[in-house]
């Protein structure tokens, strides 16, 4: 069983009341329920009901219906109707009976459009990675590329992420310490391919150190782990990538901080009576002043920005 969205299905029947439709045959142009559903298939349907020219008479309904058998379709949930929202008994004569796209302004409409996208999550929040797989093979968009590295204000990796912590990624046997899952195979190519054993050194499942095999798909099946880079604490720097400013570098290769060399001029009174080491005494300094020297600002082990601290994490 399915539920079925598609366009263009309109069929005639003569049925009246308020019981199961038989389906006559599609109106010219159109298509009939039996090109698109299966038995048992769910659709959202209208009735329109008309005169002897086509003119609609006023009776209507739409809501879930089932194709329950051929030509056969049950009004299983009627959501809105001529008859203040029940179902109608019609009255004899012709009517129009549709698929129509319901508008996704209740919860239960919006549930029927992502089953029928093949969505698999309940709410309004697609809660798997396959789910966000689904969606963007349906609607042709990638908002995000596998490996793609965000920072995010929060302190967890949202769904389909992970953090980039210098962490294992792996099959569900892997025992990875970020993820052990079938869906980070993605990534875990993109990495293998991407950057070599240097960089991300490849591990067994118990942790341990070892080689790569022959692909990453040999790795992976053999359930071994592979790190993503760790930027805990780190500026990303774009890789130079020929350009020559910060050349010599791979991608994905860590820089240690630097401090550009450089010079300061000053000058000094020379005092003393010679000798290797003469004495020496700063302009302006009279006999008896002492000379001292201070650091300026916050003393620290590093030389750096301003910054905010965010959670970077990257794309499964």
């Amino acid at each position: 069983m399915a539920h079925v969205i598609a366009d263009r299905v309109l069929e005639s029947s003569i049925t009246a009341g308020t019981g199961v439709f038989t389906l006559a045959g599609a109106v010219l142009g159109f298509r009939a329920f039996t090109a698109v559903c299966a038995v048992a298939d769910t659709v959202p349907y209208y009735i329109e009901a008309v005169d002897d020219v086509g003119r609609p008479t006023g009776e209507y309904e739409y809501g879930l219906g089932t194709y329950s058998a051929a030509n056969q379709l049950t009004r299983t949930t009627v959501r809105g109707s001529s008859n203040g929202g029940l179902a109608v008994s019609f009255a004899a004569g012709t009517k129009l009976v549709g698929l129509g796209i319901p508008a996704p302004n209740s919860a239960a409409t919006r549930l029927e459009w992502r089953n029928s996208l093949g969505f698999t999550a309940l709410g309004n929040t697609l809660a798997t990675v396959a789910d966000q797989a689904a969606a963007q093979a349906a609607v042709g968009v990638t908002p995000r590329e596998t490996g793609e590295v965000v920072s995010f204000a929060r302190s967890s990796a949202p769904t389909g992420w992970v953090k980039a912590n210098g962490g294992t990624i792996g099959s569900a046997a892997s025992g990875a310490t970020l993820r052990a899952n079938a869906d980070t195979l993605a990534l875990y190519t993109l990495l293998w391919n991407e950057f070599p054993q240097a960089i991300l050194a490849i591990q067994t499942s118990a942790g341990g150190a070892s080689t790569r095999g022959a692909s990453a798909a040999a790795d992976f099946a053999a359930n071994k782990r592979l790190p993503v880079h760790d930027l805990r604490g780190e500026f990303p720097r774009g890789w130079d990538d020929g350009r020559g400013v910060d050349g010599g570098r791979a991608l994905g290769s860590a820089q240690s901080h630097a401090f550009q060399q450089h010079s300061h001029a000053y000058s000094v009174g020379v005092g003393g009576t010679g000798g290797a080491n003469p004495a020496y005494t700063p302009v302006g300094a009279t006999s008896g002043d002492t000379a001292s020297t201070a650091l300026a600002g916050a003393p620290n082990t590093e030389t750096r920005p301003r910054n905010v601290a965010l959670l970077y994490c990257i794309k499964l």
